[in-house]
């Protein structure tokens, strides 16, 4: 501890993500003081995208305050000495900063190209409409429960697969077959239905209510669940759960008591959310570092604090590896694609990140890639700079598309919850390509008439 506190470099640093997240608390706090959105929503997703995004770079200045001698790490003396220096700090914000920018620039882009898009796509669902006709609904039901069907098929498959549960056997999670994982991840689809359950019930045709009904959905939610946790991994059951939260909370709010019960009740699911990561973080580090049970109490209040210094520390090397204008120059993007092909034998971003950062190979299933790491690598502080802007500018196109229909809130939900946990995955991933995806989809489909 004393190594770090007359460490100057970590009062600088510490400084400028106090002063960011400080920043986008008083802007919040302004936005919700209007009355606009005073009465209408507790936030926008951007808020809750950088409150995550720098609350990463922030907890990382934590280790001072919080014992976390009990997880361990690859670079144990990580947790210990190091700090992140300015030029991590700086690229990190920068991320933020293009993010915001791809976000506000939306509007304006939108209205004066937006005849663009339209050409591109609007001949493509003009004739999904003429096939439909006024069935619309009904496809778009029946694709999303076939969907989640497949999912938690391919769900129930892998434990036969591997002839066991890896949760309680860390070693199966290297014995899952990656196709049937990979289809297993269709299950938080079902949250683009989540809308029609919550308020739109009255549009749903006959045939799908008893899917839609509160108590049916509920049931399959937490089926989806339960079977995501069994598998072992953090990231699929709070991509599931999140989505659904982050539904909730961008849902409008029609009065003023309505919103501070939300705000308090988002207080409360935050705290959980940040005590579950710890537990879940501590079962998992139990397994793949021989760990004994009885340290469980010590590290859940750690896990979250070191998964975040391993994100920045991550990004630093990352940072001095790439140089200013990238290592790999688009290499690592598409080995990254071309892995997800049953034959190939590429390797996807998240190894080759792992390699880079001094995993070793029984490990590389917890690395951090970090939201620009792979764009870094790639092309350097340009690719910082675009790939933030983008994902803001796409995520602005689904807030906008929501506002104008309710039934995209779903779809919104599901890219947001990506995104959040991209910080730490990474943006260099086939399920946020389709989670843009599904996102273009819902909205150009919905605005058939």
């Amino acid at each position: 501890m004393s190594d770090l506190t007359n460490n100057w470099t970590f009062y600088g640093g510490a400084f400028l993500a106090v002063l960011s997240i400080s920043v986008v608390i008083m802007g919040w706090a302004i936005s919700l003081a209007t009355k606009r959105h005073r009465l209408n929503r507790l936030s926008n997703p951007l808020a809750l995208f950088l409150v995550v995004y720098l609350g990463f770079l922030g907890m990382s200045f934590l280790r001072p305050f919080f014992d976390i001698y009990y997880v361990p790490s690859v670079q144990s003396q990580v947790y210990y000495v190091w700090t992140a220096d300015f030029l991590t700090v700086g690229l990190y914000l920068l991320g933020g900063l293009s993010f915001v920018a791809g976000f506000i620039v939306f509007p304006s882009t939108a209205k004066r190209y937006g005849w663009t898009w339209r050409w591109i796509v609007g001949g493509l669902f003009d004739s999904v409409k003429s096939i439909l006709r006024s069935r619309k609904l009904h496809y778009f039901f029946a694709a999303v429960i076939v969907l989640w069907v497949i999912g938690l098929a391919a769900n129930l498959a892998l434990f036969i697969q591997v002839r066991g549960i890896p949760l309680f056997d860390i070693k199966k999670r290297d014995l899952l077959d990656p196709k049937l994982t990979l289809l297993s991840e269709l299950q938080p689809l079902l949250v683009i239905l989540a809308p029609f359950v919550l308020t739109l019930r009255a549009g749903v045709p006959a045939r799908f209510r008893f899917f839609l009904h509160p108590v049916t959905y509920g049931l399959m939610i937490v089926a989806s669940m339960i079977a995501f946790t069994l598998l072992g991994a953090r990231n699929l059951p709070a991509k599931l759960g999140l989505s659904l939260l982050l539904l909730w909370v961008l849902s409008p709010t029609k009065s003023l008591g309505g919103l501070r019960r939300k705000a308090a009740i988002v207080g409360a699911a935050g705290l959980l959310v940040f005590v579950t990561i710890g537990v879940a973080g501590a079962f998992t580090k139990v397994e793949i570092y021989h760990m004994s049970f009885q340290e469980l109490p010590s590290i859940v209040l750690g896990s979250p604090i070191s998964d975040s210094i391993g994100n920045v520390y991550s990004f630093q090397i990352l940072v001095n590896y790439s140089g200013t204008f990238g290592h790999f120059h688009g290499d690592l993007l598409r080995t990254t694609y071309l892995s997800y092909i049953p034959g190939r034998e590429e390797r996807y971003a998240n190894y080759i990140v792992g390699e880079i950062v001094g995993y070793s190979p029984q490990q590389l299933n917890s690395i951090s890639s970090t939201f620009n790491g792979p764009p870094l690598l790639d092309f350097g502080v340009l690719g910082v700079i675009v790939n933030s802007a983008l994902f803001g500018y796409i995520l602005a196109y689904g807030w906008t598309a929501t506002k104008d229909s309710a039934r995209n809130l779903g779809a919104l939900s599901l890219l947001l919850t990506t995104l959040m946990l991209d910080i730490h995955l990474g943006t260099y991933n086939i399920w946020t390509s389709i989670s843009v995806i599904v996102l273009v989809v819902c909205v150009e489909f919905n605005r058939i008439p």
